[in-house]
C-alpha cells in the first residue's frame, strides 16, 4: 500500500515539475500561439516585455528604425534595425464567422551581434478575427490591412514603400461582410516617404496617397458580380471585393 501511494505522490510530483517548466518556457515566449519566429531564439525578443527589457515589434514604422529613439516598437532604439518589409494577406477563414489574417514579417539589422547570433528575424503571424475584433470605421488605423509596406535605412533618413489596403466591417441584413475601407500606396514613383531621424520630421511625396471612405473615396459596397459585394476606389477607378464570412 505505501509503495503505491509513493508511486502516486512520485507521478504527481513529476506531472508539477513538468507543469511548471512548461510554463516557465512559455512566461519567457515572447510569441502567441499561431506565430513563428526564424531563428526560434529571435522570438523572445517579440514584442514587450522581450528580454532583459530588450525588444522589437510587433508593429512596424519608420521610427521603429531610428538608432537611440525610444520607440513602443524598438525600446529606447536599442536595437539597430535597418529594413523592415512586411506582408499580409487576408481570407475567408475555415472558422465560420471568422476572417483569417496572415502576416509574413522581415526584420534585418545592421550585424549578426544580435542576441540570437543572426541579422535577420523572420516572423509569422496567423490570426482567425471575429466579428467584434475587426475595426469598424473610416480611418487608417486598426485591424486588418493587406498588402506590403517597406522600411529601410538611409543614412539619418528612413524611408517608406506601401501598397496597402484597410479592410472594416460591414453588415448588410444578417450578412456579414469584410470590406475594403482604405488604402495607403506610395513611395513607387521615384519618391519614399522620409523621416530624419534627427529632427523627426516627416515627408511626404506627391505621389503618397492614403484615401478614407469618410473623405469618400471609396463607393458604396454593391453587388456587381451575383452573391459578391465590391467597393469601387473612386480615385484608382479599380473594384475591391468584399469577404463573406458567414
Amino acid at each position: 500500500m505505501q509503495k503505491n501511494l509513493d508511486l502516486i505522490f512520485n507521478a504527481s510530483l513529476l506531472g508539477v515539475v513538468l507543469l511548471i517548466a512548461f510554463w516557465s518556457t512559455y512566461a519567457r515566449a515572447r510569441l502567441n500561439p499561431g506565430e513563428r519566429a526564424q531563428p526560434a531564439n529571435s522570438g523572445f525578443y517579440y514584442r514587450t516585455p522581450g528580454s532583459n527589457g530588450t525588444w522589437f515589434g510587433p508593429e512596424v514604422n519608420s521610427l521603429t528604425l531610428c538608432v537611440g529613439v525610444h520607440n513602443p516598437y524598438n525600446n529606447r532604439g536599442r536595437f539597430d534595425i535597418v529594413e523592415t518589409i512586411e506582408n499580409a494577406t487576408v481570407s475567408r477563414s475555415s472558422i465560420r464567422g471568422a476572417l483569417r489574417w496572415y502576416r509574413g514579417q522581415r526584420w534585418y539589422f545592421s550585424t549578426d551581434e544580435t542576441p540570437w547570433g543572426t541579422n535577420f528575424s523572420y516572423i509569422t503571424l496567423h490570426d482567425d478575427l471575429g466579428w467584434d475584433e475587426i475595426s469598424v470605421g473610416g480611418g487608417t488605423t486598426g485591424y486588418p490591412w493587406s498588402g506590403v509596406e517597406r522600411h529601410w535605412r538611409d543614412g539619418n533618413i528612413i524611408r517608406a514603400q506601401a501598397s496597402v489596403i484597410g479592410w472594416r466591417r460591414y453588415a448588410r441584413g444578417a450578412e456579414r461582410w469584410v470590406c475594403p475601407m482604405y488604402y495607403k500606396i506610395g513611395g513607387w514613383e521615384g519618391e519614399t516617404v522620409e523621416v530624419d531621424c534627427k529632427t523627426l520630421r516627416t515627408w511626404f511625396p506627391p505621389d503618397w496617397n492614403v484615401l478614407k471612405q469618410k473623405d469618400g473615396d471609396f463607393g458604396p459596397p454593391v453587388e456587381r458580380k451575383p452573391g459578391v459585394l465590391s467597393r469601387k476606389g473612386k480615385k484608382t477607378q479599380q473594384w475591391y471585393d468584399c469577404i463573406k464570412i458567414n
